[in-house]
């Protein structure tokens, strides 16, 4: 049972800007912490022995900067090298920090939509639609 008492499975999930999941990791109870999940994950150990992306170099270029592949999770997750997640809001943070969660924010709504999608898509096969 979850933290609202009903039966529920623990899904982490790395979804691509166009909405494609890259990596999901199912079959944790919903009572186990995030962090539990990450750490037990293949995402985790990719992340952990550099191998999660293609190239120890990775990286895109915009504007001719270049930019390392990184991943972005939510507060629940410890902050990597590979893994970039919101500054903790203790009241103190600067402009600047505040400016990077409000980028990391909308940069994750991504995510959010693609679980969307998924949603939508299982609502409608219940259903017996396609």
């Amino acid at each position: 049972m979850n933290r609202k008492s009903y039966y529920s499975m623990n899904v982490q999930a790395v979804a691509d800007f166009d909405l494609l999941f890259m990596d999901i990791t199912v079959g944790w109870p919903g009572s186990v912490h995030d962090a539990r999940v990450f750490r037990d994950s293949h995402l985790f150990r990719c992340g952990e022995n550099g191998t999660l992306f293609p190239t120890a170099t990775a990286a895109s270029f915009f504007g001719g900067i270049r930019v390392p592949w990184r991943i972005l999770g939510d507060s629940a997750y410890p902050s990597k090298d590979w893994l970039l997640v919101p500054y903790k809001d203790n009241g103190t943070l600067t402009q600047h920090s505040r400016f990077y969660d409000y980028i990391h924010s909308s940069t994750r709504m991504v995510v959010e939509r693609a679980f969307g999608r998924l949603k939508c898509s299982a609502l409608d096969y219940s259903e017996g639609q396609v």
